[in-house]
C-alpha cells in the first residue's frame, strides 16, 4: 500500500493530462474526478498484480481492452451530448406552418418504432417555419423540404438542432438537421430503423388540393350546386381520389400534378388513381370516344416516363342484364384491345401485383388477358378511416343502431344517397321508391331525422321531379351536397346510418365510421362492395324488396345480425398492407398513419 498512494495520484495526474489533450479538439473534457480515479486505482492495481505475477491483468489484450472502454465511454458521452442538442419537432405535411406551406416534405425520413430519448419539442415550430420562409417572398409557398425527419408510431417530425442546455431558458433553435446528418442521427435510435429518401411523383387523378377550386364554392348560395357540377359532375370522385392521395406518405412525395409539370420534376414514379376506366361496351362496339382517349394517353405516358407505374382504384365498367346469369355473363366479358394495351403499359413498369383493381371479376378479366399484376383491393377509400380496428367501430355503430330503433330513441338521424343512372338512361325504380319512402317517413316522424346526399347532375332534377309527385316539400336545409371530403365525413360522423346505392356515397360514411348500408343496382358497384366486404342488399334479395311493405327496421337488424365485421377488418387490413407492399415495390412507403395500422413501424 505504500507503493500504491503516490502511484495512484501519479496515475491520476498522467491520466487526467492524457484525457485532456485526446479531448481538446472535441471540447469533451471529463465531467467526474471520481470516475478518474477508479479508472486509475484499477491501472495501479493491475500493475501491482503484474509485478506479484499470476494476474489476468498480465493478458497482452488489457491495455487494448482499457482504450477500448475509454473510447465507449468517450462514444456514449458524445451520444448522450448529441441526443440533449436535437429535438424533434412535429409538423403537418399539408398547410405547413398555420397554411403559408401547402405540401411540406422531408429529404430523408428515419422511420423507426420508437425515438429513444429524443423530445419531442412543438415550440420550435416557430423558429422552423421562419428557417423554412426565410428569403423567399412569397406568402404562400407552394412546397418546401426539410432536411430529416423522424417517423414513429403514425407521427412525423423535423429533425432540429439546438445551441443551449437542453431545458434551459438559454436554449434556442440553430438549424434544422440537414439530410446528410441521418447517418450520426440513426446512431441514437434503438432497433434496427430504416431511412428512405424522397421521391418525385407525377401524379394523375388526385384532388385538385393545390388549386383548390371547391374553396369557392359555398353550398349555402343559391346557385353552389350549379357552380359545384360545372368543376365536377360526380362529387362521389372526390371520395376515391382523396382515399388515393391519401394512400401515400406525404412526407416522401413530392407530388407533380400538372403535366406541364412532369417532364422538368424527373419523376421517379408514376402513379393513377382511376376509376371505371375499363369499360366493356354492349357487343362488338367501339369505345366511348372519352374513354379511348384517356386510356391513349395513360398507354403513353406511361411507356414515355419509363419508371415504376403504379394504376390505384381501376374498375370495369360493364352492364350485365338483370335476365342474365352473372357467371355465364361474366365468362362473355372480355377487355377492348386499347384497355388492354394500357394495363400491359402499367404491368410491365410495376411490382409483381402492381395494379389495383376494384373486384375480382376485374382481377379475373385481366388474367385472360394475360395480365397477372391485377389485384382485387376495392375502392381506395377503403382506407381513409384510420382507426386500429373499423371492423369493431362499426359493428358497434349497427348495434347502436338497432338498438336506437327498438327504443324509438328520438335522436336517430339518417343520410340517404340515391341511385346512380344506368346505362339506357334509366333508375332502379323499386329502390328509387324505397328510397323516397324511407325519406318521407323519417321526416313525416318528428322524432326521426333524415337527409339526402347529391352526387351527381342528375340527382337534384331527379329528386325534385320524384318529391312533386310523392307531395313532399323540398327543404334545402335537409338536401345536401359536399365539394369537400372532410366536409362530407363531418356531416356523416353527425349521423346514425347512411343508406343507397352510390359506392362513394357509402365509403364516405364507412370513412366517417357510421353504419352504412349499400344497396348495389348495378354490376360495378356489387363488385367493389364484395370485395370490401361492406354490409350490402343485392341481387334477389334486393329485387325482393317491394315499397308496399318495406321495413327500414326490420332490414337493419337482418343485416346487423348476419354481417361478419371481423371479416371487414381482416379484409381492410389486407388490403392496406397490399398497398404498402407495392409502394414498397417502388421504393415509395404509405402513409404513416396506414402504417401504424398494420403495426409495422420500423
Amino acid at each position: 500500500m505504500a507503493k500504491t498512494l503516490p502511484n495512484l495520484c501519479a496515475y491520476v495526474c498522467l491520466w487526467y493530462g492524457f484525457n485532456m489533450r485526446y479531448n481538446v479538439g472535441n471540447k469533451m473534457l471529463l465531467k467526474s474526478l471520481p470516475a478518474v480515479v477508479i479508472a486509475a486505482r484499477v491501472q495501479v492495481a493491475c500493475g501491482e498484480q503484474q509485478n506479484g505475477g499470476g494476474s489476468p491483468c498480465s493478458s497482452p489484450a488489457t491495455p487494448a481492452t482499457s482504450v477500448m472502454g475509454r473510447d465507449e465511454a468517450n462514444e456514449s458521452w458524445q451520444q448522450r451530448r448529441l441526443s440533449e442538442t436535437l429535438v424533434v419537432v412535429p409538423i403537418p405535411s399539408s398547410e405547413a406552418c398555420n397554411g403559408t406551406i401547402r405540401h411540406l416534405t422531408c429529404l430523408k425520413i428515419i422511420i423507426t418504432s420508437t425515438s429513444g430519448g429524443l423530445r419531442w419539442d412543438g415550440e420550435m415550430s416557430g423558429p422552423l417555419c421562419r428557417e423554412l420562409k426565410a428569403g423567399r417572398n412569397q406568402k404562400l409557398l407552394p412546397h418546401a423540404n426539410v432536411g430529416l425527419c423522424l417517423q414513429v408510431k403514425g407521427h412525423v417530425g423535423a429533425v432540429v438542432k439546438l445551441q443551449g442546455n437542453a431545458g434551459n431558458a438559454a436554449e434556442t433553435f440553430q438549424r434544422s438537421a440537414g439530410a446528410s446528418e441521418a447517418k450520426q442521427f440513426f446512431q441514437l435510435l434503438p432497433g434496427k430503423p430504416r431511412v428512405v429518401s424522397r421521391k418525385s411523383l407525377a401524379v394523375s387523378g388526385f384532388p385538385e388540393r393545390y388549386s383548390r377550386p371547391a374553396k369557392a364554392i359555398d353550398p349555402s348560395w343559391e346557385e353552389a350546386w350549379s357552380a359545384a357540377m360545372a368543376w365536377n359532375g360526380n362529387l362521389g370522385n372526390l371520395v376515391w381520389s382523396y382515399g388515393a392521395e391519401s394512400l401515400i406518405n406525404p412526407y416522401q412525395s413530392a407530388w407533380f400534378a400538372s403535366r406541364s409539370d412532369w417532364a422538368a420534376a424527373l419523376p421517379d414514379a408514376l402513379v393513377v388513381a382511376t376509376a371505371n376506366l375499363l369499360y366493356i361496351p354492349d357487343g362488338d362496339g367501339p369505345l366511348p370516344k372519352n374513354v379511348e382517349g384517356m386510356s391513349r394517353d395513360l398507354d403513353r405516358i406511361a411507356r414515355e416516363f419509363n419508371v415504376p407505374s403504379l394504376l390505384l382504384g381501376i374498375g370495369l365498367q360493364a352492364e350485365i342484364r338483370d335476365d342474365q346469369d352473372i357467371n355465364t355473363a361474366i365468362h362473355a366479358l372480355h377487355f377492348h384491345d386499347v384497355s388492354v394495351s394500357m394495363l400491359t403499359a402499367f404491368a410491365s413498369r410495376a411490382p409483381p401485383a402492381g395494379i389495383a383493381v376494384r373486384g375480382n371479376v376485374t382481377s379475373h378479366l385481366c388474367r385472360k388477358a394475360g395480365i397477372a399484376a391485377c389485384v382485387p383491393l376495392g375502392c381506395p377509400s377503403f382506407t381513409i378511416n384510420r382507426a386500429s380496428n373499423l371492423g369493431a367501430v362499426l359493428q358497434h355503430q349497427w348495434a347502436r343502431v338497432v338498438q336506437k330503433h327498438d327504443a324509438h330513441a328520438p335522436s336517430l338521424k339518417i343520410a340517404i344517397n340515391l341511385p346512380q343512372l344506368e346505362r339506357g338512361q334509366r333508375f332502379h325504380e323499386g329502390v328509387y321508391d324505397i328510397l323516397i319512402k324511407t325519406y318521407t317517413e323519417f321526416k313525416i316522424y318528428t322524432e326521426y331525422d333524415a337527409i339526402v346526399v347529391l352526387q351527381s347532375a342528375y340527382d337534384r332534377p331527379q329528386l325534385q321531379k320524384r318529391f312533386r309527385k310523392a307531395g313532399v316539400k323540398w327543404e334545402t336545409s335537409r338536401i345536401k351536397f359536399f365539394v369537400e371530403v372532410q366536409a362530407w365525413m363531418h356531416e356523416l360522423q353527425q349521423v346514425d346510418f347512411v343508406i343507397g346505392c352510390r359506392i362513394h356515397g357509402t365509403m364516405a360514411g364507412v370513412a366517417a365510421g357510421a353504419a352504412a348500408l349499400i344497396l348495389p343496382t348495378d354490376f360495378r358497384t356489387l363488385e367493389m362492395a364484395q370485395a370490401m366486404h361492406l354490409p350490402s342488399v343485392s341481387g334477389a334479395e334486393l329485387n325482393a324488396l317491394k315499397v308496399e311493405t318495406f321495413d327500414l327496421s326490420e332490414l337493419i337488424k337482418k343485416v346487423a345480425a348476419r354481417h361478419d365485421f371481423h371479416a371487414f377488418e381482416r379484409t381492410r387490413r389486407a388490403a392496406i398492407q397490399t398497398y404498402s407492399d407495392m409502394l414498397r415495390g417502388m421504393d415509395l412507403e404509405i402513409h404513416p398513419e396506414l402504417l401504424h395500422v398494420l403495426g409495422d413501424n420500423d
